[in-house]
């Protein structure tokens, strides 16, 4: 028998997906404290009783929320953050994304991770004034001509992606 601790609020339901294969569907939660400052929801896929995704905008406005973990959830669109304003980290790897998009109201994210999605354009990335870490790595980009980025960037991973064409960048 396994003990499962969960810390979260307001989702209607989460489906858990373990090693195995078995899932197991909680309902409904009301426990995300919202206060947290760091909410783990990776393997989860989080669906509704339908066994459909729920949308991260369902999820509640957390403002003290500074990181997030929303690897290996089958997302296959990022969604809207606006809730998150004050996201430092936001881990999307290992998903189904294919466009970035939605970050707009994120200005104090410091890493991004889309690494293992199906992005073929880095897009919708200027606005990320306080970014110091990305992660693109295994995608599908064959071209960073479109990745024009001011002075907080530090490290950028493009590693296992088809690059045949690098611009300057500044």
């Amino acid at each position: 028998s396994e003990v499962l601790i969960i810390s979260l609020v307001c989702i209607d339901e989460i489906s858990l997906f373990k090693s195995s294969g078995f899932r197991s569907v909680v309902r409904p939660l009301r426990i995300i404290n919202e206060n947290q400052r760091s909410l783990d929801l990776s393997f989860g896929g989080i669906l509704n009783a339908a066994n459909e995704p729920i949308s991260i905008g369902r999820i509640p406005p957390m403002a003290n929320l500074i990181s997030l973990n929303l690897s290996c959830c089958g997302i296959v669109e990022m969604g809207n953050f606006d809730q998150f304003v004050n996201l430092r980290t936001l881990n999307l790897s290992t998903n189904n994304i294919s466009k970035i998009s939605d970050l707009g109201h994120l200005l104090f994210l410091e890493s991004l991770d889309l690494s293992k999605n199906k992005i073929s354009h880095i897009r919708n990335l200027s606005h990320l004034i306080s970014l110091k870490t990305l992660n693109l790595s295994e995608n599908d980009i064959s071209e960073c001509s479109e990745l024009d980025y001011h002075g907080c960037l530090q490290t950028l991973d493009l590693s296992k992606n088809e690059i045949s064409k690098m611009k300057n960048m500044s």
